[in-house]
């Protein structure tokens, strides 16, 4: 299932039941997130396979989220200027899209997973990343 909007209803079950909001979805549409302030941790199951663009765009409260281990990339503006404090990229993600994290700074911490392959325009512009882990065959992009 496809979570394309939140409503009122559907924002206090995450934070009262996580495991039944998730049940049954399997990607989550572009903006579904935008400028919620409520969070300020998010673990998303596996089952989510696919995460939108600007899906958490804005989304300053947001601190930490937990990615799901079938992710295999990180869509355009999907945490642009959020809250991001530190990141954990899954082995499974290949590609980041262009400006996925800009603008995130706080975001200090990044550690890449081993598969991916390439980092695209401005994925990672007009942040204050201090450590960062990655792959030594990693392609990035111009002004990433």
């Amino acid at each position: 299932m496809h979570l394309s909007y939140l409503d009122n209803e559907q924002v206090e079950l995450l934070n009262q039941n996580p495991q039944e909001f998730w049940k049954n979805i399997t990607s989550i549409g572009r903006e579904v997130f935008a400028g919620y302030y409520c969070f300020d941790y998010l673990e998303l199951p596996d089952s989510i396979l696919y995460i939108d663009e600007s899906a958490f765009y804005k989304c300053t409260n947001l601190k930490r989220i937990k990615l799901p281990n079938e992710l295999y990339e990180i869509a355009d503006d999907t945490f642009y200027k959020s809250g991001l404090e530190k990141i954990e990229i899954p082995n499974t993600v290949c590609y980041i899209k262009d400006s996925a994290f800009f603008g995130c700074r706080n975001l200090k911490k990044v550690t890449f997973g081993e598969n991916l392959k390439q980092i695209n325009s401005s994925a990672f512009f007009n942040n204050d990343i201090r450590n960062i882990k990655f792959n030594s065959s990693l392609i990035i992009k111009h002004n990433a």
